[in-house]
């Protein structure tokens, strides 16, 4: 009974430890989505290796790391479509999105709806 107690009370330290070193890594993406964030640079603010950070990454969120900080980015450029007149390429760049075929899919996957498609409905 010790045993497993104690095993799973590690399990738990870990798991926090893990968790603080991702909101790290978290707030450091919100706050520097708009420029290109390498996975390199996340790792460093994790203090982990690449390989490692990708693993745990996925494991405590869910989703890679990319997919993450591409999920931030469109979620900024949903609200300036809806805010501003700037144009879509624009609001992409201003956003750190670099290739429009992948935000393009990306978006429509999310809102079911393309950019354009968002701001003709805005409209009426």
């Amino acid at each position: 009974m010790f045993t497993n107690y104690s095993y799973k009370e590690m399990d738990a330290g870990k798991e926090s430890r893990q968790i603080a070193r991702l909101k790290d890594v978290l707030r450091y993406v919100a706050e520097n989505y708009q420029e290109p964030i390498a996975l390199k640079e996340a790792a460093d603010i994790a203090s982990l290796n690449q390989d490692y950070f990708c693993r745990m990454f996925k494991k405590c969120m869910g989703v890679t790391f990319l997919e993450y900080v591409n999920q931030v980015r469109i979620n900024h450029i949903h609200e300036e479509l809806l805010a501003t007149e700037d144009s879509i390429t624009d609001i992409l760049e201003h956003n750190g999105f670099t290739n429009y075929k992948v935000f393009s899919r990306m978006f429509k996957a999310q809102f079911g709806m393309t950019p354009r498609e968002l701001r003709k409905l805005q409209e009426n």
